[in-house]
Protein backbone atom coordinates (compact mmCIF):
# COMPACT_ATOMS: atom_id res chain seq x y z
CA UNK A 1 0.00 0.00 0.00
CA UNK A 2 2.84 2.68 0.90
CA UNK A 3 3.95 1.85 -2.76
CA UNK A 4 0.60 3.23 -4.06
CA UNK A 5 0.63 6.97 -5.60
CA UNK A 6 -1.84 8.53 -3.68
CA UNK A 7 -0.01 6.75 -0.07
CA UNK A 8 1.67 10.29 0.98
CA UNK A 9 -1.91 11.88 0.60
CA UNK A 10 -4.25 9.28 2.19
CA UNK A 11 -1.65 8.71 5.20
CA UNK A 12 -1.99 11.91 6.46
CA UNK A 13 -5.75 11.55 6.65
CA UNK A 14 -7.69 12.06 10.16
CA UNK A 15 -10.22 9.58 10.59
CA UNK A 16 -12.30 8.47 13.79
CA UNK A 17 -11.55 4.77 14.48
CA UNK A 18 -14.36 2.97 16.76
CA UNK A 19 -14.11 -0.12 18.82
CA UNK A 20 -17.94 -1.70 19.06
CA UNK A 21 -18.50 -4.16 21.97
CA UNK A 22 -21.80 -5.21 22.37
CA UNK A 23 -23.80 -4.04 25.99
CA UNK A 24 -26.30 -6.27 27.63
CA UNK A 25 -29.14 -3.94 29.18
CA UNK A 26 -27.29 -0.67 29.70
CA UNK A 27 -29.52 1.75 29.17
CA UNK A 28 -29.20 5.50 28.77
CA UNK A 29 -30.26 5.78 32.54
CA UNK A 30 -27.60 3.47 33.66
CA UNK A 31 -24.48 4.83 31.55
CA UNK A 32 -25.26 8.03 33.02
CA UNK A 33 -25.16 6.47 36.22
CA UNK A 34 -21.83 4.94 35.94
CA UNK A 35 -18.95 5.52 38.35
CA UNK A 36 -15.02 5.48 38.24
CA UNK A 37 -14.41 1.81 38.85
CA UNK A 38 -17.77 0.03 38.65
CA UNK A 39 -18.35 -2.47 35.15
CA UNK A 40 -20.59 -3.09 32.70
CA UNK A 41 -21.92 -6.69 31.67
CA UNK A 42 -20.79 -7.41 28.12
CA UNK A 43 -21.78 -10.05 25.74
CA UNK A 44 -18.70 -10.37 23.87
CA UNK A 45 -16.09 -12.97 24.93
CA UNK A 46 -12.95 -12.22 26.75
CA UNK A 47 -10.90 -14.13 24.36
CA UNK A 48 -11.99 -12.60 21.18
CA UNK A 49 -10.45 -9.61 19.44
CA UNK A 50 -12.34 -6.64 19.24
CA UNK A 51 -13.40 -5.50 15.55
CA UNK A 52 -11.86 -1.72 14.74
CA UNK A 53 -13.83 0.17 12.10
CA UNK A 54 -13.32 3.57 10.41
CA UNK A 55 -16.81 4.27 9.36
CA UNK A 56 -18.05 1.06 7.57
CA UNK A 57 -14.57 -0.81 6.92
CA UNK A 58 -13.42 -2.80 9.59
CA UNK A 59 -9.29 -1.97 9.25
CA UNK A 60 -8.16 -3.91 12.56
CA UNK A 61 -8.57 -5.79 15.17
CA UNK A 62 -7.43 -5.27 18.98
CA UNK A 63 -7.72 -6.45 22.70
CA UNK A 64 -8.41 -4.28 25.86
CA UNK A 65 -5.37 -4.22 28.40
CA UNK A 66 -5.29 -1.67 31.43
CA UNK A 67 -2.62 0.30 31.63
CA UNK A 68 -1.03 2.40 34.22
CA UNK A 69 -4.72 2.64 35.60
CA UNK A 70 -6.07 3.31 31.86
CA UNK A 71 -8.27 1.54 29.82
CA UNK A 72 -6.01 0.93 26.84
CA UNK A 73 -6.70 -0.91 23.55
CA UNK A 74 -3.69 -2.87 21.97
CA UNK A 75 -3.56 -3.61 18.25
CA UNK A 76 -3.08 -7.27 17.32
CA UNK A 77 -4.02 -7.68 14.05
CA UNK A 78 -4.35 -4.80 10.59
CA UNK A 79 -7.09 -6.03 8.16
Amino acid sequence: METHPAWPMISRLRVSLSAGVPLIGLTVQKLLALRPAQTVLTSWAATEDIPLTVGSLHVASGEFEVSEQRMALRLTRLA
